[in-house]
This record gives structure tokens, C-alpha cells and sequence, in this order.
């Protein structure tokens, strides 16, 4: 029987803010229950820990100097396989859904057919971080304006898609662009959550904090106050995520659909001293991964170390529809059995 697949990620989400991850400043229940009722990594690295890169490898399992966009605001090479080409060829319906980011400059051009990978079904912005003030543009290239909080819209496009295709089997690739900064730019309702709560932050924060050359230093107290609104943009993404979930069984189709949540790198708010991210610490390069398909995936918790550039291609392999010539490695196994390993 050929299975969905639900490909969710965020934007600079790094591994230990989320309440099934340890952290209980963090309100994300639809996450936890997922991740209770799923596969949960503890040890999922980012590759290349920015936007650009890491994504190209996300949907090709290629390293960057293969796909060719190594650094920001470069194009992904469109003569590569993607995952949409292999689920096309098997004949999946395939969408994407919010931030590209793999389309070169100016960052707010639309995406000509040919560079999309290969997915049919678009509704893209190639990258904003204006949240509040956001658009996309749809297969024919015509710009939407959205009103309201982009993740709620992304959301809502990604449920007609799951309600339209559901009679034949689909890719549905969801991008949000939160919880990359401005860490503000979020519905009131969020941020109230956590304005009087005294954040503990990471242990790693010291007094003084290097941020970017052309912007002003930060104090430890400014980055607590930052990881409030990093938080308030986590607890958003997971209202939106249990939206999916709810129409997925509403639909009959939650244990028929591989659904995976991570996200593209990290961010170091304050951590190690620093703002940016490119840094080989774990805050810039550990995500989380959470993974459900019953009777498919195993439940609990996966020790073992897996990249990003693995991904696409254990999940192809799940999915039956293999990539031909990855640079990741085939790591199904270690979905499915407790006694796999991952990377050395």
C-alpha cells in the first residue's frame, strides 16, 4: 500500500526547545504528543548549519558542493534528483509549501516550474522573514499577499492540499519560516504566554554577547528577553502542527502518512557568546527529528547520530522510492529496529 509522506520543518529550531526534548519552559503539547506516540532523535545534526545549504540537502540527500548552493541566496543546481522526482516517477502527487530559499537573488522573485525540484502543487515565497507582512506565489506565479501570521497560512494551504489528494497517494513538503528571528514578530497571544516568566536559558550564556559586525552587542539579559519570543514562535509552529495531525485523522489518513518534523539548523541565541549561527556547537547544529508511521517506524527514543543530508534518503528508502545516487546514507534501519546504527 503506498504510504504519504508529511515532511515538516522550521526555520533555526534547535533540538532543546521543546518540552519532549527536556525543556519545560516551552509550551509545545501537540509536538510532545507526536513525539510520545513516534521516533524521537536525540542526536540529528545539521550538515552545514545555514538556511541555504542545509535545505538543498534536505531535498536532494546531496552535500552542498554537489546540489551547489553552499552558502545563502546561491541556486540549488535544478539538474539534480530530488525527492519530488522520485515520488513523481512513482506516482505521488507533490507540494511544497511555505520558504524556498534555494532561489538565488533577489530573495523575492518567484520560482520559474523548472527550478522547482520537481514539485507540482506550489505555494512559495523564496525567502521573507516578515511574518506578519507576507505573501506567496502560486504554480502560475502569481503573488498572494497574506494576511496574518505566514505559519497560520502555510498551515492552512498545507491542509486543502492533504484534503484534495486524498484518494491517491502524496509528498507534501511544509516549510515555516519561524523560529528564525525577529523573535517579535508573532501573534500577541503567544508572546503573553511567556512575558512574565523568568527564563533560564541555557547554562552557556555569559554576560556579554558578540553578535553580528554591523549590529550592537547583546547582554545576557537581552538574549532572555530574545528567547521569549523564540519561544512564543515555537508554541505558534506547534498550534499549527496540531492542525495537521487533527485533519490527517479527521481524513482517515494519520496512520497511512509518514510524518516528520525537524527543522533546518539550530540557533544560538546568546549561547557560547555568540548570535549567529555557522558555529559547530550544538545549539547551531542539533535539531530535533520526531518520526510516526505506525506498523513503518518504531516508538521511543533513537540514540544514534543521523545528518540531514541522511534524511531524505532513509525516508525515500521507507517510502520505497529510493534516490539514485545520494551522498547521505541509507538509514531506515535505525527507524525501525532498536539495535541499528546510525552515523560513527
Amino acid at each position: 500500500m503506498d504510504r504519504n509522506i508529511l515532511f515538516v520543518f522550521s526555520d533555526q529550531h534547535r533540538w532543546c526547545d521543546l518540552g519532549c526534548y527536556g525543556n519545560p519552559e516551552v509550551v509545545s503539547p501537540n509536538l510532545d504528543r507526536f513525539a510520545a506516540e513516534g521516533l524521537r532523535f536525540s542526536h540529528c545534526v545539521s550538515n552545514a548549519p545555514v538556511c541555504v545549504p542545509a535545505r538543498g540537502s534536505l531535498l536532494t540527500g546531496l552535500y552542498p558542493l554537489k546540489h551547489g548552493a553552499i552558502t545563502n541566496d546561491l541556486p540549488v543546481r535544478t539538474d539534480v534528483e530530488s525527492v519530488a522526482d522520485v515520488l513523481n516517477r512513482s506516482g505521488y502527487r507533490t507540494g511544497y509549501i511555505g520558504k524556498w530559499h534555494l532561489g538565488g537573488v533577489p530573495r523575492d522573485r518567484f520560482i520559474p516550474e523548472g527550478e522547482r525540484l520537481g514539485f507540482k502543487d506550489w505555494k512559495v515565497c523564496n525567502c521573507t522573514h516578515d511574518y506578519l507582512n507576507s505573501y506567496y506565489f502560486d504554480e502560475d506565479n502569481i503573488r498572494h499577499e497574506i494576511d496574518g501570521y505566514d505559519a497560520e497560512e502555510h498551515t492552512a494551504l498545507a491542509l486543502d492540499f492533504i484534503r484534495r489528494n486524498q484518494e491517491n497517494p502524496w509528498g507534501l513538503w511544509l516549510s515555516w519560516g519561524p523560529p528564525h528571528d525577529p523573535y517579535f514578530d508573532v501573534p500577541q497571544k503567544y508572546l503573553d504566554l511567556y512575558k512574565d516568566k523568568q527564563l533560564s536559558g541555557r547554562d552557556n550564556i555569559p554576560e556579554q554577547i558578540v553578535d553580528r559586525l554591523d549590529h550592537p552587542n547583546w547582554t545576557k539579559e537581552e538574549a532572555l528577553e530574545k528567547l521569549k519570543g523564540y519561544y512564543a514562535h515555537i508554541t505558534a509552529l506547534d498550534e499549527q502542527f496540531g492542525r495537521l495531525l487533527a485533519v490527517l485523522e479527521e481524513t482517515g489518513q494519520l496512520d497511512n502518512t509518514l510524518i516528520v518534523y525537524t527543522s533546518d539548523h539550530g540557533d544560538m541565541i546568546g549561547s557560547q557568546g555568540w548570535t549567529n549561527k555557522q558555529f559547530p556547537y550544538e545549539e547551531s547544529i542539533r535539531v530535533p527529528l520526531i518520526a510516526r508511521l505506525p506498523g513503518v517506524v518504531r516508538t521511543g527514543v533513537c540514540d544514534e547520530l543521523v545528518g540531514l543530508a541522511d534524511l531524505p534518503v532513509s525516508l525515500m528508502e521507507l517510502l520505497g522510492t529510493p534516490l539514485s545516487s545520494p551522498d547521505g546514507s541509507d538509514l531506515q534501519a535505525v527507524f525501525q529496529k532498536e539495535d541499528a546504527h546510525g552515523q560513527e
